[in-house]
This record gives structure tokens, C-alpha cells and sequence, in this order.
């Protein structure tokens, strides 16, 4: 099996309690598919070969474990041959799960051409009520150069536990390994960017590896290390020296399409990938222990230091594992489509399809926030992705210390002229952690997607932690407005799932000056249609001043008629102040919720939601517009901890809020959230 595929899998396999969606064991329970199940088109598991068979197309299991509230991730391989191009049809199938309830149904074909034996991954987004229930995914319909192996159906079981081992069975054999890792670290809450990571480390507890992997058991590639030397021949005895020559060998390397970064720092690296590395794994070095390879860009301040990784058209690729720490202006940049001048992407690109980033370290981002070179921020943050990108995963990341967005996605640019037919879906942004970003932008988020074209579907964010995501006062923008948000869905993004975050306190909170002007923001959204907020736990903070969920019209050129389905439900707010909330001018207030745009003529659905204040004030449950049909207050949800752990007899399990609890497992395996930073309301 070609490299890349192997170690997505192991990459999986080894994250498993963190993405809470890994592969459960080869035996499937209470399978609701079976060989001859009929799917909505009438085809059968089996279904249909056409062409001569070189190779074999198969799931990695026929059983996979996922959370409720997070994102199901089922692989698919092309293994023993890869002469020809290839493609499969594959579909979710109910069982005792419903589709469009209990999970997003998904159908669609996976590609592959000639020589190309990546992973393919369908991202399948799991609601809280699923707990307890199944559903199946199946393949059909093979064409060109391979065959089925096995298998080709699997069973998808929710459960509140997860799953925290791995067994993957797929057409070219199987292997196994665990082990442990722990980490400790500490974050930053001065808001300054630094040359020092406020992100903490991840640990190996044992000197073999912090995943487990030996090498022996490790797919084929080349090796890297700061010790090497480009005469050298790439392997583990004799690794190369520098980034850009392992990748000038890639490009020619035939089915070994993983490099292994050893430990160490890479200075000054600016890496750029094209369609030239198409397939390809950059991973840290198992037995090293994760985010042991350092790449630097040199940055230490705006205008300064390169963008470490730059990913421009590249499909099938995965970034793994690695630091990377102070960059110029995105530490990973991701594009596809129609040049985007404005977001920093120059040249024109082929739609980056199925590109992974996970496991990662981000720290200490210049984005240049200067309203005078026309960006204000847009063009960065931590990790960002501009134009056309089609099942982008980011998952299991930490993102801190950042002048912009912590992890930024938008198909287009502001003005929607580079690329109006672009999307980004199958967009995934899951378990990561995000601390200290916005610092100078002044409007930004510390998760912000936007789409001016209105067009992307199935976009999830789910289980992610952040804090402190409010400009600080000694760095910030000026002339920009002096907003903030946690989750930020600008501008017309749409189909989107919000569930499961924790969204923790943040230093700098604002008040809003008056009415129609902004302020600290947990949630806004901006002229989209079908977003579900739900299962979100948000600390308010300690001054009363952050505002809830901000819900407008972007521009009276826009026919926001079309902002239906929109829901807001089952989500827990504290906070620990005396007093009325002051989120929205004092004339007009106190508010939880409001616009400071345009009124949308259609309100979204906002109904019971969980309040409670800790100190002697309270929570405001109405807005200038709308306001929660049916709150729950004066029951106190029973978090605690810097991680906002609920106590198992809280009554926010109850009717009618019905939270679905939080998964947890933020960050790469071992990550640990640092006990510094903006403490807890509680």
C-alpha cells in the first residue's frame, strides 16, 4: 500500500480518542448492512466492476466507534496495484440511525488516477440524539484499473464512550500497535506574540515513540533531519538535511510518498506544494514523539520570516504531526481555483481535493493586520484556506499566539470576484485547540469561515476548545471594528453544524459602545441559511459585556430572505458578574442576543438554551429582534475546571435541553489544555 495511505491511517489509528472517529474491530455489531442491502439507488454492497483490474478498493474496517456530536471518519484504500485510473461510489445507509437526524448522509464517488494509491476519507457529521444508534457505509459501482477487496461495508456505532483502540482490516493486509504519550504544557494570557510557544508540548512517555509506532512497523519513505546531508541516500541511517531537496526527490519517489521529519528545528522553511505532490504524507518521525520536528519561518514580527507551508492545488496530501511556529503570515495555507491576491495566494491553482491537516502545533503567527496594505488580516492565521478546497480536514491541532484568525476557510475573497463558483465543502474542523488569537485584527475570529457565493455544503466545527479570542488592547487595529468572536460564520456561510465546542473565557472582553455596534462575541453568524448551533457550552466571563450570538444581515443589497433554517438550540451560557449583561449598548440592552448589521426579515429558531450566572448578576435570554422561545434558567449546569467538565447528575442532560456532553480529547494524542490562560467563571 502506498505510504501516504498507510500513514493517515496510522496517523487515525493512533489519534483515536482525540477525533473521537477511528476504526472499530473487524467484526461488525449489530451490523445494519449486510452484502445485498439496497441503498437509495437499488445497487448492492457488491455492485458492479468495470475494467481490467489491477488492484484492490476496499474500507480500512467493517466497523468504526464515533462520539455523538462529532465527525465520523471512514476511509477508503487503494491498495495491490495502481495502473489506471479508479473510482468507486460509495453512500451512508440508515439502520437504526436516521439520515438528516442522527447524521448527514453522504454519497458521492472517490477518483483515483493512474499511480495513485492515496486515502480517501468521507466525513460523515454524527448529531448528539444519535447516541446509542448505527448506520452503514458502503461502496458500489468499481470502475477501471481495481477490483473490491474487502470489505466494502462497515457499520458505524455512536456511543457516548468512543472508542479508544484501533484494529484496521483492509485489502492488503493489517497491523496494529499502541502505546501512550502525555503532555503538559502552559499558554500565554499576556496577549503578546512571541518567539516562545504558549501552546505547551506533547511527550512521549517511553523512549520508542508517543504513538507507539516503531519503525519497523512504519510505511516506506524518506527521512529528514537537521543532522543530515542532501548526498545522503533519505533513509533513517542516512536522512537527508533539507526540506526542499526530500521534496525535489518526492516528486520523482514512485510509490514511497512519505517524508519523516526527525527531530530538531528547521530554520527559514518555506515550503511550497503543487499538483507535483499530489499523494504525499510530511509526518513527524513516530519514535521521536509528536511535534518533535520544528519548521520555523524566522518571524518576529509583521512583514517579517516566511510562510512555513504553503499548499496551493495539492490534493491528497496530509500534514502531520509537526510544529510549526513563527511564520509571516499562515503557518499552512491552503488553496485552490482563481488567483486570491488579497488572501496571499498569487497564482491559480486546481482545487485542492481531500488534503488533511492534523496533529499539529501552530504557534506564533505576524498576519501584517495593517488596513493600509487593503488585507486588515485576511490574508492568514494560523492555519487558512482561501478559494476552492473540496473535503478539507483539520482536526486535532493546536493554534496559538496569533495577530490574526486562529484557523480561517473562505472560497473566495470579501469581494467574491476571484472565485464566485468556488466552495469548500466537506470542510471539517474538529478537536482542535485555538488559544490567544485576534490579538490585532480587531474583527476577526478565532474560527472564522466565510462564503460570499452561498454555495458550500456540509461544513462541520465540532469539538474544538478555545479561549481568549479578543484583540488585546496594546496591539490591536485601530480602524477596525473592535470585534472579536469565538466561532464566526461571516458573510453568507452556510450548511454548517456547530456543535460540541467549548468556548472558554477571554481576556479584553469589550462592551458595545451603542446600539448597532459590536462588541466581544461568543457566536455570529452573517446572511447564511441552514447553520445548527447546538450543544455548545460558553463562558461569558466575569464582566457581563460579551455578547451571546450575534445574527444579522450583512448589507441591504442582500435578499436575506434566504436565511432559513437556521437553529440555535441546546446550548449552556455561564458566566460569574453582578448585575444585567452589557453586550449591547446600554440604551438598548441588556441583550444575549442581536444585530449589529441589518435585521434579517427571517430569525433563526432559538429555544432551549441553558443560562446561569455563578456570581450575583444575570444572564440576559432576549434581543433586540428575537430572543430564546423557551429558556432554561436558575438550574445550575454543574461545570468545573478549566476544561468545563460536567458533572454526570447535571440537569443539563435533561429535557429540554438534552446536551449531549463534551468529547474532549482536544489536540494531538497526549495534548494537555494549559492551566494558564483567562480562568473559568465557575
Amino acid at each position: 500500500m502506498r505510504s501516504s495511505a498507510k500513514l493517515l491511517n496510522v496517523a487515525l489509528a493512533f489519534s483515536c480518542l482525540a477525533i473521537a472517529a477511528c476504526n472499530g474491530s473487524d467484526s461488525s455489531v449489530g451490523d445494519p448492512v449486510s452484502a445485498n442491502t439496497s441503498i437509495p439507488n437499488g445497487s448492492s454492497s457488491t455492485g458492479t466492476i468495470t475494467g481490467t483490474a489491477t488492484g484492490l478498493v476496499a474500507l480500512t474496517s467493517s466497523s468504526y466507534s464515533v462520539a455523538p456530536s462529532t465527525t465520523a471518519l471512514v476511509t477508503i484504500y487503494r491498495s495491490g496495484g495502481s495502473t489506471g485510473a479508479a473510482s468507486v461510489s460509495y453512500a451512508t445507509v440508515g439502520g437504526t440511525a436516521t439520515a438528516g437526524v442522527d447524521y448527514v448522509a453522504r454519497t458521492g464517488t472517490a477518483s483515483w488516477g493512474d499511480g495513485d494509491i492515496s486515502p480517501r476519507i468521507i466525513s460523515i457529521p454524527v448529531s448528539g440524539a444519535a447516541n446509542g444508534k448505527q448506520f452503514g457505509v458502503r461502496l458500489t459501482d468499481i470502475t477501471g484499473g481495481s477490483s473490491f477487496g474487502s470489505p466494502t461495508a462497515a457499520t458505524v456505532t455512536v456511543s457516548s464512550s468512543g472508542t479508544t483502540s484501533s484494529t484496521s482490516s483492509s485489502s492488503s493486509g493489517s497491523s496494529s500497535s499502541s502505546g501512550s504519550s502525555s503532555s503538559s504544557g502552559s499558554s500565554s494570557s499576556s496577549g503578546t506574540a512571541s518567539s516562545t510557544s504558549s501552546s505547551g508540548t506533547t511527550k512521549s512517555s517511553s523512549s520508542s515513540s508517543s504513538s507507539g509506532a516503531s519503525h519497523a512497523s512504519l510505511p516506506p519513505g524518506y527521512y529528514v533531519s537537521p543532522s543530515g546531508r542532501d548526498s545522503n541516500p533519505g533513509t533513517l541511517a542516512a536522512p537527508f538535511l533539507t526540506l526542499a531537496h526530500a521534496q525535489s526527490v518526492m516528486q520523482t519517489a514512485g510509490d514511497a510518498q512519505t517524508v519523516y521529519l526527525r527531530a530538531g528545528t528547521y530554520s527559514s522553511t518555506a515550503l511550497s506544494f503543487t499538483t507535483a505532490d499530489n499523494g504525499q504524507t510530511w509526518s513527524y518521525y513516530p519514535p521521536d514523539g509528536y511535534n518533535s520536528a520544528i519548521l520555523d519561518g524566522g518571524s518576529t514580527g509583521m512583514n517579517t520570516g516566511t510562510n512555513v507551508i504553503t499548499i496551493n492545488g495539492t490534493s491528497n496530501f496530509t500534514v502531520n504531526g509537526l510544529t510549526i511556529q513563527n511564520f509571516r503570515n499562515w503557518g499552512i495555507g491552503i488553496h485552490g481555483g482563481p488567483a486570491d491576491t488579497v488572501s496571499g495566494f498569487p497564482t491559480a491553482a486546481p482545487t485542492a481535493v481531500d488534503v488533511t491537516i492534523i496533529n499539529n502545533m501552530v504557534n506564533n503567527g505576524y498576519t501584517n493586520t495593517s488596513t493600509v496594505n487593503g488585507d486588515s488580516g485576511w490574508a492568514g492565521g494560523g492555519i487558512c484556506s482561501s478559494g476552492s478546497t473540496t473535503n478539507l480536514h483539520i482536526l486535532n491541532n493546536v493554534v496559538t499566539n496569533q495577530l490574526a484568525n486562529g484557523i480561517r476557510a473562505m472560497p473566495t475573497d470579501t469581494s467574491g470576484r476571484t472565485n464566485p463558483n468556488g466552495n469548500q465543502d466537506g470542510l471539517t474542523i474538529s478537536n482542535n485547540v485555538v488559544l490567544v488569537t485576534n490579538q490585532a485584527i480587531g474583527d476577526g475570529g478565532a474560527i472564522y469561515v466565510q462564503d460570499v457565493n452561498f454555495n458550500s455544503t456540509n461544513i462541520t466545527i465540532s469539538n474544538n476548545f478555545i479561549r481568549d479570542y479578543q484583540s488585546s488592547p496594546s496591539l490591536r487595529n485601530g480602524t477596525s471594528p473592535m470585534r472579536d468572536v469565538a466561532i464566526y460564520l461571516d458573510e453568507g456561510a452556510s450548511n454548517v453544524t456547530i456543535t460540541g465546542n467549548v468556548i472558554a473565557a477571554t481576556s479584553n472582553a469589550l462592551p458595545s459602545p451603542s446600539a448597532h455596534e459590536a462588541s466581544t462575541m461568543a457566536f455570529y453568524m452573517s446572511s447564511g441559511h441552514n447553520d445548527l448551533w447546538s450543544g455548545n457550552i460558553v463562558d461569558l466571563g466575569t464582566a457581563g459585556v460579551i455578547m451571546n450570538f450575534d445574527y444579522e444581515c450583512d448589507s441591504p443589497a442582500i435578499d436575506c430572505s434566504t436565511m432559513t433554517g437556521n437553529s440555535f438550540t441546546g446550548n449552556i451560557f455561564i458566566g460569574n458578574w453582578s448585575g444585567a449583561q452589557r453586550s449591547y449598548g446600554s440604551s438598548y440592552g441588556p441583550y444575549a442576543y442581536a444585530s449589529t448589521g441589518y435585521n434579517s426579515p427571517v430569525v433563526a429558531t432559538v429555544m432551549h438554551n441553558m443560562y446561569y450566572n455563578y456570581g450575583s448578576g444575570s444572564l440576559s435570554t432576549t434581543g433586540n429582534q428575537f430572543g430564546d422561545a423557551d429558556p432554561i434558567t436558575g438550574s445550575n449546569p454543574l461545570t468545573s475546571g478549566m476544561t468545563y467538565a460536567i458533572a454526570s447528575g447535571s440537569p443539563a442532560f435533561n429535557n429540554p435541553a438534552e446536551f449531549p456532553g463534551i468529547v474532549g480529547g482536544w489536540g494531538p494524542p497526549g495534548y494537555v489544555i494549559p492551566s494558564t490562560g483567562t480562568p473559568p467563571s465557575p
